[in-house]
């Protein structure tokens, strides 16, 4: 296929597949917006030129958070409304990720209870650490759960204060409160207890003999944390997690290619100095991993 570039919408790719797809309810409901997007089915308004008599008829938006041509709004008013929180110090970026054999606890019918506990281990990693200073940070922490290639890849973006309240006050540290070992170790060890107990009361979606297996796999692993000063300020860090909060996996505009049957689309490779790249999928592949 022919990588050309061309005006193409995720609402294409669904609307050619959609029938092929088994989908719950949640799914059918977002591809039913998706699909009604901008289209006569869910109305318009028609604008007049007071002067000429020019007249401009536009479809109403669905305005569904799963909608990749939406959200534009929403995305930058939920940034804005971050800024007045934000603390007049140093901030880090801290993102927590996990081994590719712990993923299969995060799919299925039972992924919230797994995402709770992820969420429960990270929150508690950054506050018992910091206590071990004597200070509470604050943070703001933020789920992703694909990669930019749309594979199952759940972490944790947290935006971190560089101090925290103390005994007498606000104590401002410009190194990070502790040392990215001691968080690697308290990280993972809370995270193995907690998908233990989860496995222990089958309130996850991997049977017991395998879940075992991935745990041990998982403990015998370094575990991979980042720690870095945001270069932007932490207005980049509220930025970028806004397109995350507000907006879905993949925007249009990183659509390259669709002739029907393969889908053509730009993402940044992490592992390659973040250079940009495209990859390929089949039409259907690319709907299931979207939704």
């Amino acid at each position: 296929m022919s990588c050309r570039e061309r005006t193409l919408s995720v609402a294409d790719i669904l609307r050619d597949h959609v029938g092929r797809l088994h989908l719950d309810h949640e799914q059918g409901k977002a591809v039913a917006h998706i699909l009604a997007c901008r289209t006569g089915r869910l109305g318009g308004h028609l604008a007049v030129c007071d002067r000429c008599g020019a007249k401009h008829y536009a479809y109403h938006s669905c305005r569904d958070r799963h909608c990749s041509r939406c959200g534009g709004l929403d995305q930058r008013l939920w940034a804005e409304a971050q800024i007045p929180h934000l603390l007049p110090m140093s901030y880090f970026h801290v993102v927590f990720t996990l081994p590719v054999s712990l993923r299969r606890f995060f799919a299925g019918k039972h992924r919230r209870h797994s995402l709770d506990a992820l969420f429960a281990a990270v929150s508690e990693s950054i506050l018992e650490t910091a206590a071990t200073a004597g200070l509470l940070p604050g943070i703001l922490a933020v789920l992703h759960t694909w990669n930019q290639q749309l594979g199952d890849h759940p972490h944790i973006h947290c935006l971190v204060t560089g101090g925290g309240l103390g005994p007498h006050g606000f104590v401002h540290r410009r190194r990070y409160l502790v040392s990215l070992d001691i968080l690697q170790t308290v990280f993972k060890g809370k995270l193995l207890s907690k998908l233990q107990a989860l496995l222990r009361q089958g309130r996850t979606s991997v049977a017991r003999d395998s879940g075992h297996e991935r745990l041990r796999d998982a403990s015998r692993r370094t575990w991979n944390i980042d720690i870095r000063r945001p270069f932007g300020g932490p207005e980049q860090v509220v930025g970028y997690f806004a397109r995350y909060v507000r907006k879905i996996a993949i925007s249009d505009h990183r659509l390259v290619g669709y002739d029907g049957q393969t889908v053509c689309f730009r993402y940044r490779d992490r592992r390659d100095a973040g250079r940009i790249k495209t990859a390929k999928l089949d039409a259907l592949s690319f709907s299931r991993s979207f939704l």
